[in-house]
């Protein structure tokens, strides 16, 4: 009797596993259908999903030993309905997200400490080892050490800024051979401009890593370096300086941030109240993507169209103006008769369209990427060069000023 029972559980178990199998791959064949009638059909099932990863592929050559291990990537890849489910568990993350924070947080939070004057406290977590949530919905980017940053546990020991500032130092007396105007740029990370969004981390020192840094090499030497923190606190009085969902700045910010280098290198400022602000709708953000959230549940927030010196035509450009590639432009007429070349990284694309309308020509590249010798000859005659990178990419400083010292010196064939 107890052995009959057994046989129909295990008839049972495998009739419902052969199910679970067999009828999603056959409805999926009935959308298919359907959808050849009408191609609209098949856009609620299929959704983007944010991956941006290529799909696993069938190998060309089957190896006997992971050929279990393909045919399942392969499989998982194309599972019926996949995005679709996908989409939802995206939802629900982002649900159960804001129910935590907005319910089960708050009476946890009241149990424990009683009331919190000022604001709720948020205990800081980290999503997929990359996303830190914030209040209000803001997200901030976890990785490339971003929270040491924040809570200035990694500021630099004399020697280390001693060592950087050396480089500099060869750098700048190369440039001033040359007639080359220098200038380095360290963009604050989005936290730093908006703490207050931030959960409660402890913060170990009053200031921090760049602070330092910028006050050591201003104190000791005569490189021009800006941290243009305050100029961005003060500037989000008037519009949104960084993106909510995104690690970057907005074009307002890039603005903002422009006109602090315009006025380190001695040239005229625009005050961005004089200036046509138009607010647009932005709702992608790369800190969606790697949180894995859906999109579709996340408010909107606002990008800006500033009309900045539109009568300043530029004639000529090429390259890679939205990727890691490089970028170059000619306008004709510009304010400054110069060869403006900034190296930088992602945050550089904010400043390209006020740069570009003020030099009659200019360079834009990522200093990943200095190994292409066709940028070398533009680098060589610049009239000025900003080196600009954002907080959490200073560690990439040391390789751009050797990179840079290697540029200059193989003209003279150093």
């Amino acid at each position: 009797m107890a052995g009959e029972k057994k046989n129909s559980f295990e008839k049972l178990a495998i009739t419902i596993f052969m199910l679970v199998l067999v009828v999603p791959t056959l409805l999926w064949c009935g959308v298919k259908l359907i959808a050849k009638a009408d191609p609209e059909v098949i856009t609620f099932f299929v959704r983007d999903t944010g991956e941006n990863r290529t799909l696993a592929q069938l190998p060309d050559v089957w190896d006997m030993a992971t050929v279990t291990t393909d045919l399942e990537q392969y499989y998982n890849d194309r599972v019926p309905f996949r995005s679709l489910i996908l989409a939802v568990d995206k939802k629900l993350d982002w649900y159960l997200d804001l129910l935590y924070q907005n319910r089960i947080l708050p009476a946890m939070v009241s149990m424990v400490l009683g009331d919190v004057e000022e604001r709720e406290y948020l205990p800081p977590r980290v999503v997929n080892g990359l996303v830190v949530p914030g209040r209000e919905g803001w997200l901030f980017f976890a990785g490339d050490d971003s929270i040491s940053y924040y809570q200035a546990t990694n500021i630099m020991t004399e020697q280390e800024m001693e060592e950087l500032l050396s480089l500099m130092r060869r750098l700048q007396e190369v440039c001033d051979a040359r007639g080359i105007r220098l200038q380095f740029m360290i963009t604050p990370n989005k936290e730093q401009v908006y703490s207050e969004y931030m959960p409660d981390y402890m913060i170990y020192h009053e200031e921090k890593r760049e602070q330092v840094l910028v006050d050591y090499i201003t104190a000791n030497s005569d490189i021009h370096i800006i941290y243009p923190l305050d100029d961005l606190i003060a500037g989000k009085e008037l519009y949104q300086m960084y993106l909510k969902y995104d690690t970057h700045w907005t074009r307002a910010g890039g603005f903002i941030g422009t006109q602090a280098l315009y006025r380190e290198l001695g040239l005229e400022t625009t005050d961005l109240q004089t200036l046509s602000v138009v607010p647009e709708e932005r709702l992608t953000g790369d800190l969606i993507n790697l949180a894995g959230y859906d999109l579709s549940v996340v408010e909107g927030e606002n990008e800006y169209q500033i009309d900045y010196h539109s009568d300043h035509e530029i004639s000529y450009s090429v390259g890679d103006l939205l990727g890691e590639g490089a970028y170059y432009t000619e306008t004709p007429g510009a304010p400054y008769d110069q060869h403006m070349v900034l190296l930088g990284d992602s945050y550089r694309f904010g400043m390209i369209p006020y740069l570009e309308r003020d030099f009659t020509s200019c360079l834009f590249a990522h200093v990943d990427h200095l190994e292409d010798t066709s940028l070398y000859e533009r680098i060589r005659n610049a009239d000025i060069l900003v080196v600009a990178l954002v907080e959490r990419n200073d560690i990439k400083l040391t390789a751009t000023l050797e990179m840079l010292l290697k540029i200059y010196g193989e003209e003279d064939g150093e």
